[in-house]
């Protein structure tokens, strides 16, 4: 039995992110491991490169947006899925430290743009009138899918080969994989419409006039800090606290299945219950964990801590996007969503905060009491969107 269209899209959303996020993003720290043994560079500077990359996505993603609104999505995911690729090859021949961030700043960006999560949304959000919160649940989870098991393929992968190999092999597979199911699956439509969809078509800059993309941004960008700034700095804080590197590696693994769990779990509650008790839910479990943290001296405690603050982090995507097509209307959508995102790169800053005021006060502990009361401001900002109804 051929499956509905809506969930051929669902499908490949999910291969494309797997794919393109799990390579480009799960599986940066594997590679730097090679690259500061070859060119005996300091693995900070290298990771300037992933840094690097995310900001640039992150200020890519308005116009990222505006072309995903405006052309076909097939044209736009070749080009993506090739400049990833290319980007990929290229930094297996890049004679130093230097070319390799140079690379992962100019060129992987816009692949990321066009083939990661930002047009997988868009594509499930045009794809579905029903169950639209649960699709968008479900299409988040491709990260989350990608990060438990692209980093397995890599590391199984170097075990055997060198770096350069290993590299290459990835971005054919990428490829060869994405560019014949977006050529099978994906087709030009009309886009759907419900309650809530039959918004006019507004130009790019009439929503950088609209406080309530920024208000959705700001909401969006606190709690995902939180979860980088604890997760980012995991395996020192387990240091401090004498917890073993293999245990701390079980809580990063357990956290990225906790929170595809409250991927789906948020996106399906949104198609049933108004959208703002479930914001608020989310947040809430979301300060308790950096305090729980903060609190834990044991492996378990962590654990536990680190898991809701995953899953309730996990959450909060797909409920904005579920807003964001509700507020604005999937013709809108790209653009609106490259906007939030583009909140949610500065992201990136946050284990470095964490980071500084572990160093400025010797413990992690009050560098994660500071950061939880964060969500109030986002709280705010949720609350302060314009009324409309059902959400």
């Amino acid at each position: 039995m051929r499956l509905e269209y809506r969930w051929q899209v669902l499908f490949f959303a999910l291969i494309m992110q797997t794919l393109v996020i799990g390579v480009g993003v799960y599986c940066f720290a594997f590679f730097v491991v090679h690259w500061v043994e070859e060119f005996n560079t300091p693995r900070s500077e290298l990771m300037l490169g992933f840094m690097g990359m995310t900001l640039v996505a992150g200020l890519m993603a308005p116009f990222s947006g505006m072309l995903i609104d405006r052309f076909k999505a097939r044209p736009l995911i070749t080009v993506g899925v090739l400049t990833y690729s290319i980007g990929l090859m290229l930094v297996t021949v890049a004679p130093g430290p230097l070319a390799i961030i140079l690379i992962f700043w100019l060129i992987m960006p816009l692949g990321m743009a066009l083939a990661g999560p930002l047009i997988s949304q868009t594509l499930v959000a045009q794809a579905f009138t029903s169950k639209r919160g649960m699709a968008l649940g479900i299409t988040a989870l491709g990260t989350s899918i990608g990060g438990f098991t692209m980093p397995i393929v890599a590391t199984t992968l170097l075990t055997h080969w060198e770096w350069r190999p290993v590299m290459i092999v990835l971005a054919i597979a990428i490829s060869a994989i994405v560019l014949p199911l977006a050529y099978l699956i994906v087709r030009e439509q009309d886009k759907t419409q419900q309650q809530g969809d039959t918004k006019p078509a507004t130009t790019t800059r009439e929503l950088l006039r609209d406080r309530d993309v920024y208000l959705l941004g700001a909401a969006y960008f606190i709690p995902a800090s939180l979860f980088v700034a604890v997760l980012q700095n995991l395996g020192l804080y387990a240091q401090d606290l004498s917890i073993t590197q293999q245990q701390a590696g079980f809580i990063v693994g357990g956290a990225a299945l906790i929170m595809a769990l409250g991927k789906f779990t948020a996106g399906s509650l949104a198609d049933r219950f108004p959208h703002h008790y479930i914001f608020y839910t989310l947040l809430i479990l979301a300060g308790s964990g950096p305090a729980g943290v903060a609190l834990s001296t044991t492996f378990l405690p962590l654990a536990a801590t680190v898991f809701l603050l995953g899953a309730s982090a996990g959450g909060v995507l797909p409920l904005i996007s579920t807003v964001a097509a509700h507020r604005f209307g999937v013709g809108n959508f790209g653009r609106a969503m490259g906007i939030i995102m583009g909140f949610a790169s500065l992201s990136g800053v946050a284990p470095l905060t964490a980071g500084w005021l572990r160093d400025m006060t010797g413990s992690y502990e009050i560098a994660f009491l500071v950061l939880a009361p964060l969500i109030i401001p986002s709280i705010i900002c949720f609350s302060r969107l314009t009324k409309l109804e059902q959400t």
